[in-house]
């Protein structure tokens, strides 16, 4: 009655949601079947999920499983045919063409270039999933009221029951009736919004119990003692009434009280429905194999599984369907079944020898597999189940790596999580060896892009993953398909500002090349240690060089003389967003600090537009980053605030925080130097607390740099001080030296400004030789600049002249740039300065 009553509201336009809730049997299922048959005349849209204990750690899967039915989709549908038929469905809901990508996606259906997604990071993907699930579902119900089911969703996956808090919100503005079961301990924190009501299912009296059993009974008359014997034996549990009676209506004891009584009554609600499929003959081979493959099943996948002949197939199904075990749905080719009640499904599976039912997972993994050439890409883990509960622990645990990657890749990090940890169940039991040791790495690499992914590169939780990594791979006599190992193992300790750790990883690499012929070890080699040059302060022109080197590698597809060449496609596994695009925005750095301030820039457009592989962003958010900072160190800030805004902007769109932090502190220095220091301090502190929180340290000495000369601006001399120092002794303790020269020139500047002209020029002179050690002429130019107009102040032309002109002469392009603008006009009053004293003289 309260069900029906919240139907009438919800096709008056107040959605509504119900929760049943009970222990197992106690109705829940029943209960929605009696309100689909009473609102059936009305022919709402219906639709219908189902959870299962074996689908929880599947993202999604409820909402998959149900978007393949009512699309209509065959086991051997081909790709092409799938697509027609979700662009039918999608077409119902007037959905965009993006919608049909990311659904498209979801369900593993190749779409075409005509909806190719663009690239995403994992957790942008999930939002527009979800966005688009949300909006096919308000499309579908925007017409007809419609009645939509959600069984057992205490064993829902996380995403699952986080997309269902979402439908949850939107339902209160539909014609919709949410009818959702769970058992009592299942809580969300959507149970107390006004809309939803929970209508726990208590036990059934014993008058209660009566009626249930003689409405079950229908016209046949009950004894009294048969009805006192299922009222006694039931205890209230609606499904152990529905069985005990009909398994009194099939034994034929109702003839008197006196047979009835000497007929067996199981003890239990289990042990009855035992006995029910004892009773069904050869149809309970037939609901053992359909419980095997799961709570739903087609008739294609449970024909290729069972084996039988078509005939004795259907007659063995029309009987359960009979019975009442099992429900049927769909037409042929596509009709589907799905068992009265997960106990059913339970006990039809526990009632399988051990062995016997290990056999029938295997066959549902050939069968799978057989009807769908996809199956592997498209549903992982549920091939790693049946395999699993098949015992093949190995295999398993490949499908559970698998399942995870794509879980982490969709966003969805819960599942990803527990996927893993079932790999890791699987890995552990296999014997010692090659193959558990390369099982055990491919998990563990798993686990940290999944970590990446999720949190940052630099994330603690990662390290013991990497140090494991690190001992597999050189047991496994280091593989250059496991070059992952090294390069993202350098990457976490370089963003953890540990940078003499990434250093040693980068020269052992470099190092373990020369007796490799694998161009993937070359190139990344040359890489990684251009890379910690670069960031170490080292030799810039040999930073250049790696740098370049791998570049030409790549370009080439050659090692070394007599090497064959080999495909670019073959890199793809070095770095998700290729190497080639690593390499360059590095060297637009390293040619920026070189002093080639138009190389640098004009560089950095190339990679957008070149078609290398990347999963995501990364590629171009990175060189926009690299164009950012390179503009701030010879640039007016004014110049950089489109570049700020369009790093942001795309940083942010593609769920990238390291690069959004790293936009929001230049866009606090952007705001700084237009008029706003204040203002901008907060912004940067922003960033920088952006960057902590994901254990980010790498290039925290400049941000500090932007920050003290936002605190300089305001004439907080003495915390300007502060940073800077800070800055320095991050440095010292990291091995970050690279902004070295710049640090000394800043705190040189303070001193001039505080009078301590003698200090000043030290600190000038370091910087000079420092920048000159690394060959770092935008650096020298600075220093240079800096000391030329501390001694121009004290009249010390010559000597002014002497260290600044020939740095400026040195430069032949980023003649327009403000460093360059800035020391010509120093050059200019020193010659100004000079004419009029040789004028004088």
């Amino acid at each position: 009655s309260l069900l029906l009553r919240r139907w009438e509201q919800a096709k008056a336009g107040a959605g509504r949601v119900m929760l049943v809730t009970g222990e197992p049997g106690i109705g829940k299922s029943r209960l929605v079947h009696t309100v689909q048959e009473r609102v059936g005349g009305e022919r709402p849209v219906l639709l219908r999920y189902f959870c299962a204990p074996h689908h929880r750690d599947s993202a999604l899967y409820p909402v998959i499983a149900q978007l393949e039915s009512v699309a209509g989709f065959s086991r051997n549908d081909p790709a092409g045919v799938r697509l027609v038929k979700l662009q039918a469905l999608l077409a119902r809901s007037d959905a965009p063409e993006e919608a049909v990508a990311l659904i498209a996606a979801l369900l593993a259906v190749p779409a075409g270039e005509r909806y190719r997604l663009p690239e995403m990071s994992p957790q942008r993907l999930r939002e527009k999933t979800m966005a688009a699930l949300l909006g096919l579902f308000a499309g579908l119900v925007a017409q007809t009221p419609a009645l939509v089911v959600f069984e057992d969703l205490h064993w829902g996956d996380p995403t699952t029951l986080e997309l269902l808090g979402r439908t949850v919100e939107r339902v209160a503005s539909l014609r919709v009736l949410l009818l959702l079961t769970a058992r009592p301990e299942f809580r969300q924190p959507w149970l107390d919004q006004a809309h939803v009501t929970t209508l726990p299912l208590n036990r059934l009296s014993d008058d209660e119990t009566s009626t249930l059993a003689q409405r079950v009974a229908g016209e046949a008359p009950l004894p009294g003692a048969a009805l006192r014997r299922i009222v006694r034996h039931a205890e209230g549990v609606p499904l152990f009434v529905e069985e005990l009676t009909r398994t009194v209506l099939e034994s034929g004891h109702l003839a008197d009280d006196t047979s009835f009584a000497s007929l067996p009554v199981p003890a239990s609600l289990h042990d009855l429905l035992l006995a029910r499929l004892d009773r069904l003959g050869s149809a309970r081979e037939v609901a053992q194999v359909g419980a095997v493959i799961g709570r739903e099943f087609t008739h294609p996948l449970l024909s290729a599984v069972a084996d039988q002949p078509e005939a004795l197939l259907q007659q063995s199904l029309a009987r359960l369907v009979r019975s009442e075990l099992l429900f049927q749905s769909g037409a042929p080719p596509n009709t589907r079944y799905s068992f009265k009640h997960a106990l059913v499904q339970q006990a039809a599976y526990e009632s399988l020898p051990r062995s016997r039912r290990a056999a029938l997972h295997l066959r549902v993994v050939e069968a799978l597999v057989g009807l769908d050439p996809d199956a592997e890409a498209a549903q992982p883990d549920l091939l790693a189940w049946h395999c699993e509960q098949g015992g093949l622990g190995e295999r398993a645990a490949s499908f559970y790596i698998r399942a995870a990657f794509g879980s982490a890749r969709r966003g969805a990090y819960s599942e990803a999580h527990e996927q893993l940890a079932n790999a890791s169940r699987m890995v552990a039991a296999m014997p010692e060896g090659t193959s558990r040791d390369r099982r055990e790495l491919e998990a563990v690499l798993c686990f940290i892009t999944a970590t990446r992914m999720h949190r940052s590169y630099a994330c603690s939780a990662a390290a013991e993953a990497h140090e494991r990594a690190a001992e597999l791979w050189n047991r496994l006599g280091r593989p250059a398909e496991f070059l992952e190992v090294p390069r993202t193992r350098y990457e976490f300790h370089l963003f953890r500002g540990e940078i003499r750790q990434a250093q040693e990883i980068a020269r052992s690499l470099l190092e373990a090349s020369k007796r490799q012929t694998d161009l993937r070890y070359h190139i990344l080699g040359h890489l990684l240690v251009g890379s910690a040059m670069m960031i170490c302060g080292e030799s810039l022109l040999d930073a250049e060089w790696h740098l370049q080197e791998a570049l030409v590698l790549i370009q080439s597809r050659s090692v070394v003389p007599g090497v064959p060449s080999q495909s670019l496609s073959e890199l793809d596994a070095i770095h998700l967003s290729s190497v080639w695009g690593m390499a360059h925005h590095l060297l637009a750095r390293v040619r920026c600090w070189l002093g080639y301030l138009d190389q640098a820039l004009t560089c950095l457009p190339e990679i957008v537009e070149r078609p290398v592989p990347a999963p995501y962003k990364v590629v171009e958010v990175a060189f926009l980053v690299t164009q950012v900072a390179a503009r701030s160190y010879f640039t007016e800030a004014a110049e950089l605030a489109l570049s700020v805004d369009r790093l942001s902007k795309l940083a942010r769109e593609s769920g990238l925080p390291l690069y959004e932090a790293w936009a929001t502190i230049y866009r606090g220095h952007v705001v700084s130097c237009c008029g706003d220091p204040e203002q901008g301090i907060t912004t940067i502190n922003e960033g920088r607390e952006a960057c902590e929180s994901i254990e980010v340290v790498a290039f925290s000495c400049h941000h500090r740099a932007l920050l003290a000369e936002a605190h300089h601006r305001l004439g907080r001399l003495r915390k300007a001080r502060q940073l800077l120092t800070e800055a320095q002794d991050l440095a010292e303790r990291t091995g970050e030296r690279w902004y070295d020269a710049e640090l000394a020139r800043r705190l040189g500047e303070l001193d001039r400004q505080e009078g301590d002209l003698g200090a000043a020029a030290r600190r000038f002179e370091r910087a000079l030789s420092i920048a000159r050690r690394q060959h770092a002429k935008l650096w020298e130019l600075h220093a240079a600049t800096s000391l030329a107009r501390l001694w121009h102040e004290q009249h010390k032309n010559m000597e002014a002249r002497a260290v600044l002109a020939p740095v400026f002469n040195w430069f032949t392009e980023g003649l327009q740039t403000s460093s360059l603008r800035r020391a010509k006009k120093l050059l200019d009053e020193l010659d100004e300065s000079r004419d009029r004293f040789e004028g004088n003289s």
